[in-house]
């Protein structure tokens, strides 16, 4: 916005002085240059005509007589007066040829009375620069211009006829000549700067909506790894520590009776239940601690299955055709490990199998996890019974990063969970 056009909004904006943001502030700050170089422009015209008037009194003009002299200096103060409201009349379309028009009787008149081809050339020449730097080079500004030109050399006519306009026209055309130059390249270098003002706000507007979106990410992704360790643990320690209250609570129960041979099945058992207890709390525990160099996701699906296979007893058959860590992305290798560690969770926890089979395959962009085993299986039709979280984990983690799952599941004949996973990473 060209500085004129902005100096009336800047002064009703000055006297603010309530809380703001830095964009606001930023935009304060143009609005209180805007202000200053308005000023200097209007103290400029007011010098120069002020100059010229002066000049024109004191030097035995026209002006000697009062009743030219009275006429000229409350019109000159009009005139000037006008340059000063211009921002108030330049931001409507139906009183800016108003105030062209207004100004062009007003010039028209002092130069009649003062008879100054000096005066005829300031007052024109301060409207015309006025009128580019007000809005540019509209339509309305190259009227005005062409009408103040005209205006310039009638006056020249009316004051020394065709004599006065020939001795004039050459320093005329020129002094015109440069002041449009001047202010044509002024106010390309005032656009300009205005625009890069305008770019650096954008700029300032954008990075507060990043890092508001990378806060809401954040805490998006804690909420759900809270969430996640609420299931991990809710099914690993509340479950399994419920469960060994109880057994040793039995075992407690079965001293008083001397039923040695069933202490010691329960005894066996709570150690089991503790042993894969230990491995899933590690495991979880594993999960929080921040690795530098990740190993490759072939080592780390190999470690699953033998710490798997050690604390629970159930071997864990691997088939991995995955290469090295490079070719997953980190997210997607993330959620894949998950996923991977709630299905071996859950078959451990329900599945009463004797065997399980894991296959890790990449191919055709994608990421495909298969995990099976021979246990009793379950109704998929029927609603996932309370405290059993890790089917319904892994189809949130495949959700996040627009996967697919697949269950299939045969009472006494095992169940079969199949996880695709884009290799692509979600924006």
């Amino acid at each position: 916005m060209p500085f004129l056009l902005m100096y009336n909004k800047s002064m009703s904006e000055q006297n603010i002085t309530i809380r703001k943001s830095p964009q606001e502030n930023a935009t304060a700050e143009e609005s209180q240059d805007n202000i200053r170089v308005a000023n200097t422009f209007f103290t400029i015209v007011t010098i120069l005509l002020s100059y010229a008037s002066l000049y024109e009194i004191f030097s035995g003009s026209a002006l000697v007589s009062y009743s030219r002299l009275i006429p000229f200096m409350v019109l000159m103060a009009a005139h000037i007066a006008l340059h000063w409201l211009s921002p108030r009349f330049s931001t409507s379309a139906f009183w800016r040829p108003v105030y062209i028009g207004l100004q062009a009787i007003l010039g028209l008149s002092i130069v009649l009375i003062s008879q100054s081809s000096t005066i005829a050339l300031a007052l024109f020449a301060s409207l015309i620069a006025e009128q580019i730097g007000m809005i540019g080079f509209r339509r309305i500004t190259v009227i005005a211009i062409i009408g103040f030109l005209g205006l310039t050399f009638l006056s020249y006519y009316l004051n020394g006829g065709l004599e006065l306009v020939s001795a004039m026209t050459a320093p005329s055309v020129s002094t015109f000549v440069l002041l449009i130059v001047f202010m044509v390249m002024f106010r390309q270098q005032f656009e300009s700067r205005e625009h890069t003002q305008k770019l650096y706000r954008q700029l300032e507007s954008t990075y507060e909506q990043l890092s508001e979106s990378a806060a809401q990410i954040e805490e998006l992704t804690l909420t759900t790894e809270r969430q996640r360790l609420a299931r991990e643990l809710h099914d690993t320690l509340a479950q399994d520590m419920s469960g060994l209250v109880l057994q040793l609570e039995a075992i407690k129960h079965h001293l008083g009776s001397g039923n040695l041979e069933r202490i010691e099945t329960i005894i066996d058992q709570a150690m089991k239940k503790a042993r894969r207890t230990l491995a899933d709390t590690r495991g979880a525990i594993d999960d929080l601690h921040l690795e530098v160099e990740a190993p490759s996701l072939r080592t780390v699906v190999r470690n699953k299955a033998e710490r798997f296979t050690t604390s629970v007893g159930i071997p864990c058959h691997l088939d991995l055709s995955v290469p090295e860590l490079v070719s997953v992305p980190y997210q997607i290798r993330e959620h894949a490990n998950r996923i991977i560690d709630e299905g071996l969770s859950n078959i451990a926890k329900h599945a009463q199998a004797s065997q399980v089979w894991l296959l890790l395959e990449q191919a055709q962009g994608e990421l495909r996890i298969e995990l099976r085993d021979d246990g009793i299986g379950f109704d998929i039709e029927s609603e996932t019974p309370a405290g059993h979280y890790g089917l319904q984990g892994i189809q949130e983690r495949a959700d996040l990063v627009g996967g697919t799952v697949k269950i299939e599941s045969d009472l006494e004949i095992g169940t079969t969970v199949k996880v695709v996973l884009p290799l692509k990473e979600p924006v």
